[in-house]
């Protein structure tokens, strides 16, 4: 069974945008809890810009 693909070029884009997007979030925000020396309960914070942009990323490569 073949997969097809469910996404036109403009939906891959926009999920790649939304990964770059979400990847710079990710290195500002890390960055800034470094500097700020942030207590490691705020640190977790991370994690939802982390998780987006991997969806962006695989949702584009996936083509779903």
């Amino acid at each position: 069974m073949t997969r097809g693909c469910n996404l036109e070029a403009g939906g891959i884009r926009l999920r790649l945008r939304q990964g770059y997007l979400h990847t710079a979030v990710l290195v500002v925000a890390v960055v800034l809890l470094i500097v700020l020396d942030a207590p490691r309960e705020v640190r977790w914070v991370v994690g939802l810009p982390a998780f987006l942009a991997a969806v962006g990323y695989l949702q584009a490569a996936t083509k779903t």
